[in-house]
C-alpha cells in the first residue's frame, strides 16, 4: 500500500464520505488514478473482512460499524511505514532528494538498498529521472563504479529541491507532519537537523512584522527554501546565479528582514551567510503573503465572500485561466478589498501612482477586470475607481506568476521564419521570462513531421501554422507584453487541461467499449459530476439533523458552543474549530451579527474543519452578542468553511432565505423538516 493509497483510506475513515473532486484538487490525482486506488483499497478491505468503498453521485462512502472502525484503525496503525510500496514517481523524487543532499556519487545499488527495490528497478527510475531533469537545466553525471551525481547551477538545484519538499511536507497548526513514505526520507535528510530551528526564525519574522501571520503556502515556501539553503551551504555549495537586480537597489524592508534571518541562521547553525545568499532570501520574501486580521476586514464578511468568488469566477472566464484554485488570491483580495471598502465608506481618496504603468503593462487584464466590476451588481463595489482596479489587477498578475512557478516544465519548439538573429532573440526572450519552458528546437521553416517526432507540449510560432494537430501560439518575433500573456495562457491551460482531458477521453472510451448504452449514460452523468462539480447549495448542507430549535444560552459563548454541536457530532469539525470561532469573535467583535436577530459564526478557513458544513440553531429568548443594533440574536448559523470558495453557493442561499422571510417568520417554524423542505423546494 503506497502513501497515496494510505492517505485515501485515512480520509475515508476520518470523514466516512469524501467527494471525488476533493481527491482531484487536494491530491493532484487524475480520475483514472483515483479509480485505480479505489480498486486497490477495496482489495485490502476485502482481504481483511471489511466492507468495500462505494461510489455514488461523485461521492465515495465507507460505511463501517464502530467495531469495524476500531479494526481498520488497528490495521492502519500496524502497517510499517517502510513496507509501503512507492510509486515510480515517488522513487524518482526520493532519488533526486538523496542526490541533492550530497556532493558525492551514489550508486544505483545504494538507491536500491535505501528504497527496498531491485537494482533493475533503480536503474529504470534513474533513467526516467534523467529525462525529467533535462528541461530543468539539470543532468545526472554518471561515472563507472562511482555512480551518479546531480549537476547544474546551484539555483536550479535548489529550485528542484524546494518544489520536491513542498510536495512532500505538510504543516498542520504550525507542526510538522511527514507524508509517508517519502516523508521519511525528507525528515531524515532535511528536517531533523533544521526544521524546528528554522520555524523559530520564521515565527520571529512574523512577530517583527507586527504579529502578522504568513499564509500557509508562503510559510511552507520560505521554510523549505531556508531548509534547502542551509543544507546545501553546509555542504559548501554557495549560490552564484543570484538576482543581480538587488546589487543596485537601495536596501528596503524585505532586505532588512533577510539580514535578520541570515544573522539568526549564522547564530543557530554556525555557518556564514554571504551577501549573495541574503539576496536570494530577499527574493523569496518579495513573494510572501500575510493573513491580515484587521477588524474592518470582517465587515460585510458574507457579502464579501460572495463578491470575491464572483469576481474570480468571472475573471477566470474572461482570461480563460482558472483562478478558482488559488487560495492565496482569495486571501489577498479579501484583505485588499477590506481596506478598499473601509476607505470608500469613510471617503478616503484612493490614488494609484502606478496606474499608467499598470495599464500599459497589463492592459488585457485591466480591461477584463474593469468589465467584471462594471457588470457586477454588488453594492460593495459602488464608488470603486480605476486606481483601485489597477491595484486589484496586480493580485491577478501575482496569481499568474505563482501558477507559472508551480507549472511542470513544458517542451516547446520555436518556428521563426524571420532569420537566425531574430530567432535567437526570440529564444532568449522566452527563456528569460519563462523558467519552466524548455526549448527543444528552433526551426527556420515549418516541418510538421519533425515537430511530431519531438513529442512537444506546444509550439511558439511567428506565423500561422494552420490546422495542425499540435497546440501552438502565434507571437510577434519581437515579443510584446500581449505575446507574453498568450504564452502564459498556453502554458497554463495546456498543463491544466491535458491530463484531465486525456483521462476523460480514455475513461469514456472504456465505458463505451465495456458497458451497455444505458450504463454509458449513467457513467457519463458521473463523469459530468466529476469534472463539473457544482458547489453545494444551502439545502444540500442544512439537512434536518443540522437544524435545532428551542435552545437556551446565557451568553454568546454558550450560543456558539451549542451551534457547533451538530458539526462536532457529525465529525465535520473538531474542537479546534470551536476555539477558532470563539477567538474570531473575541478579536473582531460582534461583526458576526449581520442582520437583526441573525448571526453567522465561522472559523478561519480550514481551521479544525474536516469538511464543509453549516448548522442553524434557534434560541427562543435571544442571546446578547453586544451588537449595537441587531441584538438579541435568535438564529445562529454556524459555518465550517473548508476552503475559500466551496461555501459561497450556500451563503447565497442563506441571503435568499433572509430576503424572503423575516426573522419572526423563521421563528414561527417549529419543525426542522418543514424548514428543510422549504429550502429544498426553493433550491437554495
Amino acid at each position: 500500500m503506497d502513501s497515496k493509497l494510505m492517505e485515501f483510506l485515512q480520509l475515508l475513515v476520518k470523514n466516512k464520505t469524501v467527494r471525488i473532486g476533493d481527491f482531484i484538487t487536494q491530491q493532484k490525482l487524475t480520475a483514472r488514478q483515483i479509480r485505480y486506488r479505489e480498486a486497490k483499497i477495496n482489495d485490502f478491505l476485502i482481504e481483511n473482512g471489511l466492507p468495500k468503498v462505494t461510489l455514488k453521485n461523485g461521492v465515495y462512502m465507507l460505511d463501517l460499524s464502530e467495531q469495524q472502525k476500531i479494526q481498520l484503525k488497528e490495521l492502519i496503525t500496524n502497517i510499517d511505514p517502510y513496507d509501503y510500496k512507492m510509486t515510480s514517481e515517488e522513487r524518482q523524487e526520493a532519488i533526486a532528494l538523496l542526490l541533492i543532499a550530497t556532493n558525492d556519487y551514489i550508486t544505483s545499488s545504494s538507491f536500491a538498498e535505501k528504497l527496498s527495490i531491485s537494482k533493475r528497478t533503480a536503474d529504470s527510475d534513474i533513467s526516467k529521472l534523467k529525462t525529467k531533469l533535462f528541461p530543468l537545466n539539470l543532468k545526472l553525471d554518471a561515472k563507472t563504479s562511482k555512480g551518479y551525481r546531480i549537476n547544474g547551477s546551484e539555483r536550479d538545484i535548489r529550485n528542484l529541491c524546494v518544489n520536491l519538499l513542498m510536495r512532500n511536507i505538510k504543516l498542520e497548526s504550525k507542526q510538522y507532519t511527514d507524508f509517508l513514505p517519502l516523508g521519511q526520507i525528507v525528515h531524515e535528510i532535511y528536517c531533523d537537523l533544521y526544521l524546528e530551528k528554522v520555524l523559530e526564525i520564521i515565527h520571529l519574522v512574523e512577530e517583527d512584522e507586527g504579529d502578522k501571520e504568513l499564509t500557509y503556502e508562503s510559510k511552507l515556501m520560505l521554510l523549505m527554501y531556508l531548509v534547502t539553503m542551509i543544507k546545501r551551504m553546509s555542504m559548501g555549495n554557495i549560490i552564484e546565479d543570484y538576482p543581480e537586480l538587488y546589487d543596485n537597489q537601495p536596501q528596503n524592508r524585505k532586505y532588512s528582514i533577510a539580514l535578520n534571518i541570515a544573522s539568526q541562521i549564522e547564530d543557530k547553525f554556525s555557518i556564514l551567510v554571504p551577501t549573495k545568499e541574503i539576496y536570494m532570501i530577499t527574493m523569496y520574501l518579495e513573494g510572501i503573503q500575510y493573513i491580515v486580521p484587521e477588524r474592518y476586514l470582517k465587515t460585510d464578511w458574507m457579502q464579501m465572500q460572495i463578491l470575491i468568488d464572483e469576481i474570480i469566477q468571472d475573471m477566470s472566464k474572461r482570461m480563460k485561466v482558472d483562478f478558482t484554485n488559488d487560495k492565496e488570491l482569495y486571501i489577498d483580495l479579501q484583505a485588499h478589498l477590506g481596506h478598499t471598502f473601509f476607505k470608500i465608506q469613510h471617503n478616503i481618496d484612493i490614488t494609484n501612482l502606478d496606474l499608467k504603468e499598470i495599464k500599459e503593462k497589463y492592459l488585457t487584464c485591466f480591461n477584463h477586470l474593469k468589465e467584471t466590476v462594471k457588470e457586477n451588481k454588488s453594492s460593495l463595489l459602488k464608488g470603486i475607481t480605476d486606481s483601485e482596479i489597477g491595484y486589484l489587477v496586480l493580485h491577478f498578475c501575482s496569481s499568474l506568476e505563482r501558477r507559472m512557478r508551480m507549472l511542470p516544465p513544458a517542451k516547446v519548439a520555436i518556428v521563426c521564419l524571420n532569420g537566425a538573429a531574430t530567432a535567437r532573440l526570440l529564444r532568449e526572450s522566452i527563456l528569460t521570462r519563462f523558467s519552466n519552458i524548455s526549448i527543444i528546437a528552433v526551426l527556420p521553416k515549418v516541418d510538421l513531421q519533425l515537430l511530431r517526432k519531438m513529442e512537444l507540449d506546444f509550439v511558439i510560432s511567428s506565423i500561422n501554422l494552420g490546422n495542425i494537430d499540435i497546440p501552438y501560439v502565434i507571437v510577434n518575433p519581437l515579443l510584446t507584453e500581449k505575446d507574453y500573456v498568450e504564452i502564459n495562457k498556453m502554458l497554463m491551460n495546456y498543463s491544466e487541461n491535458h491530463t484531465a482531458k486525456d483521462d476523460f477521453d480514455l475513461m469514456y472510451s472504456e465505458f463505451i467499449n465495456n458497458e451497455t448504452i444505458k450504463d454509458v449514460q449513467h457513467q457519463q452523468d458521473d463523469l459530468d459530476i466529476l469534472f463539473n462539480q457544482s458547489r453545494l447549495k444551502l439545502y444540500q448542507l442544512l439537512t434536518p439533523s443540522y437544524i435545532s430549535f428551542y435552545n437556551k444560552a446565557r451568553n454568546w459563548r454558550e450560543a456558539v458552543s451549542i451551534s457547533c454541536k451538530p458539526l462536532l457530532k457529525n465529525n465535520d469539525v473538531n474542537e479546534m474549530f470551536v476555539q477558532s470561532v470563539v477567538q474570531s469573535i473575541q478579536e473582531a467583535g460582534p461583526y458576526v451579527v449581520f442582520s437583526k436577530g441573525v448571526a453567522l459564526v465561522h472559523s478561519e478557513v480550514g481551521y479544525g474543519v474536516n469538511r464543509l458544513a453549516i448548522s442553524l440553531t434557534r434560541f427562543e429568548d435571544g442571546v446578547i452578542f453586544n451588537h449595537p443594533l441587531f441584538d438579541p440574536v435568535k438564529i445562529v448559523f454556524c459555518l465550517a468553511p473548508n476552503d475559500y470558495s466551496s461555501h459561497v453557493q450556500a451563503l447565497q442561499g442563506l441571503l435568499n432565505l433572509l430576503e424572503k422571510y423575516t426573522i419572526d417568520e423563521l421563528c414561527e417554524i417549529d419543525n426542522s423538516y418543514d424548514l428543510f423542505n422549504m429550502l429544498e423546494r426553493e433550491r437554495w
